[in-house]
Parts: C-alpha cells; sequence; structure tokens
C-alpha cells in the first residue's frame, strides 16, 4: 500500500511515519511537509526506511504542484492531519493522546461529555498511529472511531516491542 501522511512531522504524525515504516503492508510512505522530515524517534534497524519519501509542500493554499502531484499519483491511502482555518476531516476521535512523558489531557469541558457517552477517554499515541494505518490497509469498520475503537484495533494490531517507548 502506498500511504501519503500530512502533518508528518507532528506528535501524531511522526508516530504514523514511524509504524508505517516497521508494517510490511506499506510499500511507500509519502510525507507531505512544510520542511524536510527526519526519521522519527524510536525507529528501529528493522525498519525498511527507503519506503519513506519527503515530500515538501511550503504553499497549502494554492494548487499542488506537478512535482508533488507525481509523488501523490497512484496512492492507496491518505492520513490527512492538518490543522487550518478551511480544513477539518475527522475519522478518529480520541479523547486524549498518551505518550512515553507525555499523559494525556483531557479538558475539563470534555470529560463530562466523554463520561455521559461512555467512551474511553484517552488512547496511547502508538495504538491512534496503528489504528490509523490498520484503517487504510482495510478500511472502516464504523464512523466514528472512539478512543474504545482505537485501542482495541491498536492492541488487536500491535506487539508489544511495536509501541513508542
Amino acid at each position: 500500500m502506498k500511504l501519503i501522511v500530512t502533518g508528518a512531522t507532528g506528535f501524531v504524525g511522526s508516530e504514523v511515519i514511524r509504524l508505517a515504516l516497521h508494517n510490511p503492508a506499506v510499500t511507500s510512505v509519502i510525507a507531505v511537509t512544510r520542511k524536510p522530515i527526519d526519521f522519527p524517534a524510536g525507529v528501529s534497524v528493522e525498519a525498511e526506511t527507503s519506503k519513506l519519501q519527503s515530500v515538501v509542500l511550503e504553499d497549502w493554499t494554492s494548487a499542488y504542484p506537478e512535482s508533488v502531484k507525481q509523488h501523490v499519483k497512484d496512492a492507496d491511502a491518505c492520513i490527512w492531519q492538518h490543522r487550518g482555518d478551511s480544513v477539518e476531516v475527522t475519522v478518529t476521535k480520541p479523547g486524549g493522546i498518551e505518550a512515553p512523558g507525555r499523559k494525556a489531557v483531557t479538558s475539563a469541558a470534555m470529560k463530562p461529555m466523554l463520561d455521559t457517552f461512555g467512551h474511553a477517554p484517552t488512547v496511547h499515541l502508538s495504538e491512534l498511529a496503528a489504528a490509523m494505518i490498520d484503517q487504510c490497509l482495510h478500511g472502516i469498520p464504523k464512523d466514528p472511531l472512539w478512543s474504545e475503537d482505537l485501542v482495541e484495533i491498536g492492541q488487536r494490531v500491535l506487539h508489544k516491542e511495536d509501541y513508542l517507548s
């Protein structure tokens, strides 16, 4: 699977890249970024680093240049993580994201809503990233995916050694 990842230099995007490089079903990872990307922390020697291509797109408001279009052509899936005023697309809905050295912060306003609807408020960063990749590979079983869905998918596809530590 050829996977496009935007927001690849961010907190979640860098973990998506790390896990995609370890996933044999992902044959190519195109990181569309504002600046060249380095390999994320935690990439092991077993990772297929040659799968990663960094594509710099400095102007996200104009039409994509032909060079970018050539890189993203024939992609099988895209994980779009972009913060901006005009675009917001959400398939995953984690209440909070936990990672080593970073405790999930669930806002005081959000916690009662999550408690009311019975959704788990947090998901581990590796589980979130693995679930996003899994959805690209196998389709989305339901919409939206709440934290407990992301945890279940992530735990199903990850091995203990796959978690960011």
